[in-house]
């Protein structure tokens, strides 16, 4: 059965992905502005489908200082989301922090890709790190700013 969607903040989302924005913004002590939504296909090509389900949000972040963008990103991946932050140097795009819910039922294939892709990175930016890793001296969340 597919997730309920809501329209939230002015962004198609659903129940389930609320919920953990809400987890987020709690852990990290500030609310988020979200920048693009789920549901969106075809809406922003720079996505390439990721955001076409649900589960997948942007975080405005170019507004953010470094210390608030980790900390966005550590509490999305704290709550169940695969998250990166994204800077201008990697796209034609702000800084911002592109997340997908892990395991929502709508999610694009895209988005499921970028999840699967994502586990050893993530566990590693939770805490979890092998023998011989630490994060990043340059982002302070990846092990080599893969963030």
């Amino acid at each position: 059965m597919p997730e309920a969607r809501i329209t939230w903040r002015d962004k198609q989302l659903n129940k389930r992905t609320v919920a953990m924005i809400q987890a987020a913004e709690k852990l990290a002590r500030f609310q988020f502005t979200i920048m693009q939504g789920s549901y969106n296909s075809g809406g922003v090509t720079a996505s390439a489908g990721t955001h076409d389900g649900g589960g997948a949000i942007d975080v405005a972040a170019d507004q953010l200082n470094a210390a608030q963008r980790k900390a966005v990103v550590l509490a999305l991946r704290q709550v169940g989301f695969a998250a990166w932050l994204r800077t201008p140097a990697q796209g034609n795009w702000p800084y911002h922090v592109h997340a997908i819910a892990v395991g929502d039922k709508d999610l694009s294939r895209g988005a499921a890709h970028q999840v699967a892709e994502s586990g050893p990175r993530q566990s590693r930016c939770l805490g979890l790190w092998p023998a011989g890793l630490r994060p990043c001296d340059r982002c302070g969340v990846c092990d080599g700013c893969g963030s």
